[in-house]
Order: C-alpha cells, then sequence, then structure tokens
C-alpha cells in the first residue's frame, strides 16, 4: 500500500493483530492501582496521626522536649549580643581598612 502522503510504500499486514501483553485486562489493573488517589497518601486508612492519650499529664510524657522559661530569653539575649557585636566588628573593620 502506498502512503497517500509521502507515496512511500508501506506494508500493511492483513488480518486479525495478535493480543500483546499490554491489552489484557490484568495489566490494566496493575496501571489503574498506580493512579493517584484524591488527596494523596494522606487519605489512606493507613495513615494516622497517633493521639496522645488524655487522661496522662502534659508533664508526664515521655515524647515532649520541654524547655525552662528562661531559655527561650537568653537565646535571644544571645542572638542580640552577636548581632550587635557582628555589627560593630564591621564598622570597626570597615573604617580601619587601608587608606586609599
Amino acid at each position: 500500500m502506498a502512503c497517500p502522503k509521502c507515496a512511500t510504500r508501506v506494508v500493511v499486514p492483513a488480518g486479525e493483530a495478535a493480543v500483546t501483553r499490554f491489552e489484557q485486562t490484568d495489566v490494566e489493573r496493575s496501571l489503574k492501582a498506580l493512579e493517584p488517589v484524591p488527596g494523596g497518601i494522606f487519605s489512606e486508612s493507613s495513615f494516622e496521626i497517633p493521639l496522645p492519650p488524655a487522661d496522662v499529664p502534659l508533664a508526664a510524657r515521655e515524647d515532649l522536649l520541654t524547655l525552662p522559661w528562661w531559655s527561650v530569653y537568653a537565646l535571644v539575649a544571645v542572638m542580640a549580643i552577636v548581632a550587635i557585636a557582628s555589627f560593630c566588628l564591621g564598622a570597626w573593620w570597615a573604617s580601619s581598612g587601608p587608606a586609599s
């Protein structure tokens, strides 16, 4: 048979085409299982956030990291001291550079 567009000769098989492995229903089912579900993996029943028991007081739980109240203020103070010292050292370095 000749191609109507480019006139190249093409051999077209006659009769029924053989069924390939990809046209079977088990392959279609396995491909269907790979499609994403709405909500993603978080909507599956196996994904569940464990809730802490309500009868255990917060101070007795072992899965929490607690900090003393003053540690947050100490961290803020240390960050402020480092920032001020860095600014002052940078200003000193810029002013004591080589004369142009």
